[in-house]
């Protein structure tokens, strides 16, 4: 019955908790299977740039996160961007390492760009447990 242990019932406990994860494209031996469940039933979310920054680590990238703030009259300084309302509510991620896939005939279709930068697992990661009222955008430096 206790997760961190059993074998016979982890279909259960995956199903319980929503795993296996999406974002996960590898497959998984038995004892990361047992750890992503204890991980998900254990979690308490957060809405501080720390949690993100822990839920990368995680998954083993190391990020910083970027908040915006709305310029504004008395508050901002000079030297400070003009962003408008909606930047708010946007944040960035800001990781090291990158995935580059490229544009392979047969695999891809019209209109996907011929290489796109990014990286599948951290991003899907990040989208699933942000605020649904935020924006968050990737940024991926070497």
């Amino acid at each position: 019955m206790d997760p961190r242990s059993t074998s016979d019932l982890l279909k259960e406990w995956e199903a319980v908790t929503g795993l296996p994860d999406p974002c996960v494209s590898l497959p998984q031996t038995l004892k990361q299977r047992r750890l992503a469940v204890v991980e998900k039933l254990t979690r308490v979310a957060s809405l501080s740039p720390q949690y993100y920054i822990d839920v990368a680590q995680a998954l083993g990238y190391d990020i910083t996160i970027t908040e915006f703030k709305v310029f504004r009259l008395g508050e901002s300084s000079m030297g400070d961007r003009l962003n408008g309302k909606d930047w708010q509510y946007t944040w960035r991620v800001n990781s090291t390492q990158l995935t580059v896939r490229v544009l392979k005939t047969g695999q891809n279709s019209m209109g996907d760009p011929l290489r796109s930068l990014e990286n599948d697992i951290l991003a899907c990661a990040i989208k699933r447990i942000k605020p649904a009222h935020t924006f968050v955008i990737f940024g991926f430096e070497s």
